[in-house]
């Protein structure tokens, strides 16, 4: 499994960072837990045709599939 680290003030919120993380990764599918279910990563994964296996988080208004 590739590893990517990005070392951030403690107040930078994991998703924010997605796209730098997964840069040049080519693992399939994606693996994430619930902080990181956000649209934003979840659209990233699917523009690069990978599967996104994130668990939804529980205080979605909208559940993902």
């Amino acid at each position: 499994m590739p590893l990517s680290v990005l070392v951030t003030d403690a107040s930078c919120a994991d998703c924010t960072q997605a796209h730098a993380l997964l840069a040049g990764m080519t693992a399939e599918p994606l693996p994430a837990d619930p902080g990181a279910d956000s649209e934003a990563i979840v659209k990233h994964a699917q523009e690069h045709a990978r599967a996104a296996l994130i668990a939804p988080r529980k205080n979605r208004s909208a559940q993902r599939e």
